[in-house]
């Protein structure tokens, strides 16, 4: 398989697509710990623990289920639930699990769309499931 177009991604949160949608990112990262010894010049590590975060953005539309969500989430006086976070990347497969809004970013220019930002930590694993 080669290259994959970004027309053919999607980002669900919560069960739904989110609407307008144009960007997204997943950010995963393998934790490591220095073990360096006296005497040595040069550095050792060992793997830990595992994180992901990630984002999503595009046009605002507060009729959309998954936008309205995440904007009453942290909005809520602090009431952050944990809801579920899917990347599909074409028919390779789909990146899923669970993820905590940090944070809702909603911008205006003049003579511009007005655009929404969401950004989350993940919370427990990463799982892939390959398409068909």
């Amino acid at each position: 398989m080669g290259a994959i177009a970004g027309k053919d991604g999607k980002f669900t949160f919560d069960a739904s697509v989110m609407a307008y949608i144009d960007t997204f990112n997943l950010n995963i990262n393998g934790g490591t710990a220095e073990t360096n010894s006296l005497g040595k010049s040069y550095k050792e590590f060992i793997p830990t623990v595992t994180d992901w975060s990630g984002s999503a953005s595009g046009s605002l539309d507060l009729s959309d289920p998954s936008q309205k969500g995440a904007v009453k989430m942290l909005t809520a006086g602090g009431n952050v639930a944990i809801k579920t976070a899917e990347f599909a990347v074409g028919e390779v497969g789909t990146f899923s699990g669970s993820v905590i809004a940090s944070s809702v970013a909603i911008g205006a220019a003049h003579g511009d769309k007005m655009t929404f930002s969401l950004n989350f930590q993940g919370t427990g694993p990463l799982s892939f499931t390959e398409g068909e």
